[in-house]
């Protein structure tokens, strides 16, 4: 019976109802195990099937017809009741004879507003390009769903089983979205261009294993990546990777809160307030980490986990609400309360859903504040619940129509961004137009449910729901075994068609590239070796004074072991520009036996920082520079100078850039500064690499992709301003401008000879800057900087080159 609270007291003859979710499974179940207060970390019991709704999937097809609600069951008449239709009336069967109906803890609103949910993901990816609010609502349903379960199993006091839970759920989820990684996989490798290769192997592998929204946090800060514009056919299993963290993690929660409440004989709200604190405490890191550092916020679990917390609250407090508010459910013997309220209740929820992208473009919003936007109108749509009414919202979605779209719900999400992705790259549109995007749509549903008969339902079979941990087990590591193998396989085998050597203290090796004649199929570097195309030297810093440390940030290397004896020493700093143009110095470096430290920082151009304020990315980083030149006295510093603009000729010299190199000439070191490289607002290369792709030269690469050089850069040298600039014991700058080099005759092509320039918008490639390393030799050696390899040579007045 249910006290007075409205929460249902645990009972020797009656089991307490219990509802188990998956992931995206709702898997009513009741484990036929006794109230036992022990945990067990494995639940062995047999588990009946009923009521089995997903947060994605559908329930198991058990035959029968569909029903709007389920009738309260009868008991069968004795044996020796007369047949229907004989002349003697049956007896009454004493009411008190009949087993009392057990409420339905089964919603099928919320079957359908999966449906609603997943079809508005799919709409406004394919036609809108906007954030919808959808992938929030299936983390909230989600939660909600998997908080009433195991609030059912607090309740009783029974154990939560989470092994054999992970073990269901996995089964039931990796084996459709394994054959979705292994079709985009082959669907990438005939459509896409190469340079998506790697990003698409990278991304199979980190959804394989659930990481993905991890993979993509790191790398959409990550400076090194490239060029993102086009979007990976995996990118949107970063929401099934976030929810399978949280259905890894929330048991154990869970768990956690069991212990709390052990002594307490409410231990639901012991778990409401356990977890009002998780919700505060991410609501609070969203709205900051939204606020600083938005691209990475957008996957991060701790960002989101919010949103998972509200589901779970709402499914601790929903008892009370149902209580105070007077719900029913379908087939109970009195109507719900409010019925008129309730329906309106359901149709502003709906409108909450579709409106959020729509009314505004929150894009650079989420998962901050905004998310409460669809996150209330999913809630109050569950609150509102069966309203017994005929024009209610909940009346709609439990049609025909949305239950049956919420049956492949999973697949269709897991098919529509690839074909979407897959169909513009063949296309090469940006966006799908109406009619190839109503194809794209029908096609995925089409996909989805040969994807879902074919693969999902097999595993939702009652069957899997009781196979032995060694079975599921099995699934589990032959999903994992098919992706890895598949994708690491494939990058095995671009491995062996790469071109380029690893950078070595061995002779140089300069690329002929610039002087080959075009041919289309040694045109390098190939994008599946733009990884690569980095100028990483051979060792990583290893310094016993600690001044030099290799980061995420600041790619410490070296082009000897840093103990090993050279005749000079060139210390690189500032940004990747400054990075980019080691391979010029090669040919000098490995000629002298000089020393080539690369103490780069990614985005950051060396600059006194006293005009950065505090907490700044870049605020240290001259000290950094500073306390490794007083370690290793460098007889070179190599710099860039200015910093060139995507659009437009706004180059400038940093603010901040004398002053960094007056400290440097004061401690007695020479300053080599670079004219920065033009940028581009998108990749060069992708541009190009389209070109070609499609049966063009270089020449038609030229005019589609290229620039004048005048419309880059500006039109003199912003830098030669600081000519004539001295230090300690003669200490100079001396300068050097490669612009005529990157953009012959004034015209800056993607390609030249048989080498793409550029590997991105902003960087040239490896494979370029080795080719014109000769020329930059002569011209080093025209500077005739005073270092120990090569003393005796002419002096130079500082100027530029």
């Amino acid at each position: 019976m249910a006290n007075a609270r409205g929460h249902r007291a645990p009972s020797t003859s009656e089991g307490a109802p219990n509802f188990a979710l998956e992931d995206f499974v709702q898997d009513a179940q009741e484990p036929a195990l006794e109230n036992l207060d022990d945990f067990s970390w494995v639940q062995e019991a047999e588990e009946r099937e009923s009521e089995d709704i997903a947060a994605w999937g559908a329930a198991e097809d058990t035959g029968e017809p569909f029903v709007w609600y389920q009738e309260p069951q009868v008991a069968e008449q004795a044996s020796d009741s007369p047949a229907p239709g004989h002349d003697t009336p049956a007896a009454p069967t004493p009411r008190a004879s009949a087993p009392k109906a057990q409420p339905s803890h089964f919603r099928p609103e919320i079957e359908g507003l999966r449906a609603v949910s997943v079809f508005m993901i799919v709409v406004y990816h394919v036609w809108l390009g906007r954030v919808s609010g959808g992938v929030d609502v299936f983390l909230f349903i989600s939660a909600f769903l998997l908080g009433s379960s195991f609030a059912r199993r607090l309740d009783a006091r029974k154990p939560f089983g989470p092994v054999r839970y992970w073990l269901r759920t996995f089964t039931r989820l990796m084996p459709p979205a394994t054959i979705a990684i292994l079709g985009t996989l082959l669907g990438s490798y005939l459509i896409l261009p190469e340079s998506s290769w790697q990003t698409v192997i990278s991304h199979a592998i980190a959804s394989a294993t659930y990481i993905q929204n991890i993979w993509l946090s790191i790398t959409s800060v990550d400076y090194y990546a490239l060029d993102a514009s086009t979007a990976s056919p995996l990118q949107h299993f970063w929401s099934l990777s976030l929810q399978g963290q949280v259905f890894l993690t929330w048991p154990l929660l869970f768990i956690a809160a069991k212990y709390a409440a052990r002594k307490s004989a409410h231990p639901r709200r012991v778990a409401f307030g356990f977890f009002a604190v998780i919700a505060a405490a991410s609501f609070a890191f969203s709205i900051y980490y939204t606020a600083t550092h938005q691209s990475s916020a957008y996957f991060s679990t701790p960002a989101r986990a919010w949103e998972v917390a509200c589901g779970t609250l709402l499914a601790l407090s929903l008892p009370t609400l149902d209580r105070l508010l007077g719900s029913a459910r379908p087939g109970s013997p009195t109507a719900p309360r409010h019925r008129t309220l309730r329906a309106l209740a359901g149709w502003v929820g709906f409108a909450l859903l579709v409106s959020l992208g729509i009314v505004l473009n929150v894009q650079g919003l989420f998962p901050g504040w905004i998310a409460l936007w669809p996150l209330t109108g999913a809630g109050l749509i569950i609150v509102a619940g069966y309203s017994g009414t005929s024009w209610g919202f909940d009346r709609v979605l439990t049609m025909k129509l949305p239950r049956a779209l919420a049956s492949s719900s999973y697949s269709l999400y897991l098919v529509h961004w690839p074909i979407l992705i897959l169909w513009l790259a063949h296309s090469g549109q940006k966006r799908a137009g109406a009619l190839d995007g109503l194809l794209v749509i029908a096609g995925s549903m089409a996909l989805a449910w040969i994807l879902s008969t074919i693969v999902d339902s097999r595993f939702r079979k009652p069957s899997w729901k009781s196979a032995p941990w060694w079975r599921s087990l099995t699934v589990i590591g032959t999903c994992l075994a098919l992706v890895l193998g598949g994708a690491l396989g494939l990058r095995g085998y671009l491995a062996s068609q790469q071109t380029s050597d690893p950078i070595t203290a061995a002779a140089p090796s300069n690329s002929n590239a610039l002087t080959e004649t075009f041919n289309p199929d040694t045109l390098s570097p190939k994008g599946f070796e733009l990884d690569d195309q980095w100028p990483n030297l051979p060792h990583l810093c290893d310094d016993p004074s600690g001044t030099l440390v290799a980061t995420r940030d600041i790619p410490c290397e070296t082009l000897r072991p840093l103990d090993a004896k050279s005749e000079a020493t060139v210390l690189v700093v500032g940004s990747s520009h400054s990075r980019q143009f080691i391979p010029t110095l090669l040919d000098e470096a490995k000629r002298n036996n000089w020393q080539i430290i690369n103490f780069t920082k990614n985005a950051c151009t060396f600059r006194e920082d006293s005009s950065l304020e505090d907490g700044e990315y870049c605020k240290g980083y001259f000290d950094q520079v500073m306390n490794a030149i007083d370690a290793h006295h460098p007889d070179l510093v190599l710099m860039t100078s200015t910093k060139a603009t995507p659009t437009g000729t706004g180059e400038a010299v940093p603010e901040g850039t004398r002053e960094g190199i007056q400290a440097v000439l004061d401690k007695g070191v020479n300053v080599l500064a670079l004219r920065d490289a033009p940028r581009w607002p998108t990749s060069l290369y992708t541009c190009a690499e389209s070109v070609i792709n499609a049966g063009g030269d270089p020449k038609r690469a030229d005019d589609e992709c290229g620039a004048n050089l005048s419309s880059k850069l500006a039109e003199e040298d912003p830098s030669a301003a600081l000519d004539g600039m001295t230090g300690e014991s003669g200490a100079k700058l001396y300068r050097m401008d490669l612009s005529d080099l990157i953009c012959p005759d004034g015209r800056c092509a993607p390609i030249q000879g048989n080498a793409y320039v550029y590997m991105d918008d902003n960087h040239l490639t490896r494979t370029f800057t080795s080719g014109i390393a000769q020329k930059v030799s002569a011209r080093f050696e025209r500077l005739g900087i005073p270092l120990e390899g090569n003393a005796g040579r002419a002096g130079s007045d500082g100027g530029g080159a």
